[in-house]
């Protein structure tokens, strides 16, 4: 591995933990607030302290739309349909006036932060749902999508190929009657379970990256069902299946956007959920 490889796998590690601890701040303003939080003061929030970090590019992510790369999408248990979003690019999954944060309800956040090494772009994705109430069904169904994700990454190695990796994850999911949710307007067979960060192990063209935050997207490489790209002995990729019920449609997606990386063989899972958990009161989902 080279130095360049440890450096550009520091940064992207840096990147995400910036993204938490912005997020925990905007959520612990949110939390403390005295009027209804809506989507957009929540983004904007999120997007100052963002902005405020030394690890990232100021002015937003790369994936946008959502403007500014960041996604906030708020619900309750009994009306979840924003939550369970398709894609985060269509303009009604933008963030909104007139969405509030419930103290009892739930959600999904994302932001999408990069910086650039040597002009080279490395991100740092970052997203999850919460789940704010009491309601055993959603509370088990988290668990349970949260165990089938982790048990999925066991058996993450070199030497598999992202194909494999998806069709080892999608038989898993059927077996426990779910439904991966992920509809993506880049990947060309329209549904994947995650990408490769792109730029860990190589150098773009300089005159690629004229467009910036299209060419970012358009270097992924997704884990799909045909996708045979090999897995490294360094190599970083999230893993960001968005679970649905196949038998209980009265349950919410679950999503816990992670980076993998596996460095000199070795498997390293970022999540950076923990004290964002704490203060929401979702201990039960940690590790």
């Amino acid at each position: 591995m080279t130095d360049e490889t440890i450096k550009r796998l520091n940064i992207c590690a840096k990147i995400r933990q910036a993204a938490s601890d912005s997020c925990l701040m905007a959520i612990q303003k949110t939390v403390e607030s005295k009027k209804p939080v809506p989507e957009i003061q929540f983004r904007d929030w999120w997007l100052e302290k963002l902005d405020k970090s030394d690890e990232v590019v100021s002015g937003g992510g790369w994936y946008n739309p959502p403007p500014f790369g960041i996604g906030v999408l708020f619900g309750s248990e009994t009306n979840f349909a924003r939550v369970n979003y398709p894609t985060l690019r269509p303009k009604e999954f933008w963030p909104k006036q007139d969405s509030y944060f419930l103290k009892n309800g739930l959600g999904y956040l994302f932001a999408s932060p990069y910086s650039l090494v040597s002009g080279v772009p490395i991100i740092g994705d970052f997203g999850f749902t919460f789940y704010l109430g009491k309601n055993k069904e959603i509370i088990d169904h988290f668990k349970k999508c949260k165990d089938i994700v982790l048990k999925l990454l066991d058996r993450v190695k070199p030497g598999i190929t992202l194909s494999e990796l998806y069709s080892s994850s999608i038989d898993l999911f059927d077996k426990n009657n779910l439904v991966n949710n992920v509809t993506s307007t880049t990947d060309k067979l329209g549904a994947d379970i995650g990408h490769t960060i792109p730029f860990i192990n190589d150098t773009p063209e300089d005159e690629a990256k004229d467009h910036l935050y299209k060419f970012i997207s358009k270097s992924r490489v997704f884990i799909n069902a045909k996708e045979n790209y090999l897995l490294t002995d360094n190599i970083a990729f999230t893993f960001e299946p968005r679970l649905t019920s196949q038998t209980d449609e009265s349950i919410p997606m679950f999503s816990m956007h992670l980076i993998v990386m596996i460095v000199d063989g070795k498997k390293r899972i970022l999540g950076n959920f923990d004290k964002i958990f704490d203060l929401l009161g979702m201990e039960w989902l940690k590790n």
